[in-house]
């Protein structure tokens, strides 16, 4: 695919995008999946993914020119994505308004625990002296195992060998650590242009109510940049945390839950 055929079918279908030949080809390059249909040379749909292949993935576009829509392509797209993906990931998207009875149709199912902090929206926060973030260290999957199990996060801590690769396949990973003892983590995937989806924020129980999440999330802000928007799935125990971070409720999330 080429930045001019997506910029076509941005500005056919009127996603909100800034369509920047710059940010487009960023977008491109950074994307992990695209499923893409065509007619002979032309494109004329794609689904784009922002993935771990292992645990999570958002899908960050559907489109499909309007000429082709209501030939089932999107449906096609969605099925390959799925298929290639596999039963154990998660598939999470933010459905435009004109889109939410059409998710439904497709396999996935609405959820009130989506939440978006929206571009330029900056997170203030008093760092900690006893805490260092950082995005440099390296850790196991034992130690993610360790964190997510601290953390009491319902995840697949004893198959370490997945845990790795969700490591290994994430876009950016912070880390908390007091002294040399991890206490907290942050994992993600972003295209460094439009969006970034926070696939994992754990902190360990004995050091919650911190700020510890906080500088996390302020952290990634900070790097990412401004004009990308962050997306996250929200705990039930956490549905009231994450307004108090300027995040806010999104009323059009869907997901497709993993089997395993």
């Amino acid at each position: 695919m080429t930045v001019a055929a997506i910029k076509t079918i941005y500005q056919a279908t009127a996603f909100d995008k800034d369509l920047t030949t710059l940010r487009l080809a960023t977008m491109l390059a950074q994307t992990p999946l695209t499923v893409s249909a065509w007619q002979g040379k032309q494109l004329i749909g794609f689904a784009r993914y922002l993935t771990d292949f292992e645990y999570s993935a958002y899908l960050s576009d559907l489109a499909v020119l309007p000429a082709y829509q209501r030939q089932g392509i999107g449906r096609h797209l969605l099925k390959i994505g799925h298929d290639y993906l596999g039963c154990r990931v998660t598939i999470t998207l933010r459905a435009a308004p004109t889109a939410k009875t059409y998710y439904p149709q497709v396999g996935f199912t609405a959820c009130d625990h989506l939440f978006r902090l929206p571009r330029a929206i900056q997170l203030s926060v008093n760092k900690l002296s006893s805490i260092t973030v950082t995005a440099q260290a390296k850790i196991s999957g034992q130690q993610l195992a360790q964190v997510f199990q601290a953390a009491g996060l319902r995840r697949p801590i004893y198959d370490l060998g997945r845990l790795q690769r969700m490591l290994n396949n994430a876009t950016f990973i912070y880390t908390a650590w007091q002294g040399t003892e991890l206490v907290g983590i942050a994992r993600g995937f972003t295209d460094g242009a439009y969006v970034g989806y926070i696939a994992d924020l754990a902190v360990a129980k004995s050091f919650q109510r911190q700020g510890i999440g906080r500088q996390l999330l302020a952290q990634i802000r900070c790097d990412l940049g401004s004009q990308i928007s962050l997306v996250l799935l929200a705990a039930p125990a956490a549905m009231t945390y994450y307004p108090q971070l300027s995040f806010q409720q999104d009323a059009n999330g869907f997901t497709q839950p993993r089997q395993w």
